[in-house]
Parts: structure tokens; sequence; C-alpha cells
């Protein structure tokens, strides 16, 4: 795990490949962690989010706003509508 660990850390663009990045618009976190904790799991969870998209200059972030942690289960269409719009844009480079 730390080789593979090594190898990515430094990464900071993977250049112009189709990516799509699709974050749960609803965390499901348990009730018992606390408010203010709660905000910056949420925070932190998104920021990564929005840096892995980063990492292609070609990246689409979708925020499912009706989705929980299981986003292809709470909104399969948009997952399925996301695959194939990164399939037509690979087919198009």
């Amino acid at each position: 795990m730390a080789a593979s660990i090594d190898q990515v850390k430094d990464v900071t663009s993977l250049g112009d490949p189709p990516l799509t990045v699709i974050t749960a618009g609803m965390p499901n976190l348990p009730p018992f962690i606390d408010g203010g904790i709660r905000k910056r799991l949420v925070d932190s969870w998104l920021e990564s989010q929005l840096a892995l998209a980063g990492l292609s200059s070609v990246a689409v972030h979708i925020a499912a706003e009706e989705s929980g942690h299981c986003v292809q289960c709470d909104q399969p269409k948009l997952v399925a509508d996301s695959i194939l719009r990164n399939v037509a844009r690979a087919r198009n480079r």
C-alpha cells in the first residue's frame, strides 16, 4: 500500500482524459456525529472530489443532489448518462 501511495502522491495532472466525478448531494453521515464535525467532513469530502476532477483538464463535476453515498442506486440514470457522455467524449477525441 505504501508503494502505491508513493506512486500517486505527487500526481497533479492526468492530462485530458474524459473524466466525470459524481458527488453525493446528501451525504449519509451517522446522526451521532457532532454538527460541526459533520460540516467539516462534508466540506473535506467535497474538496477531495473537486481535486479529483481537477486532475483532468476536461473533467466534469456533477453534484447528485438527490443521492446519498450510493449514487448509482439513488440516481442510476444520472450515472448511466454520465458514462455514455464519457464514452462519446472519448470517441470524439
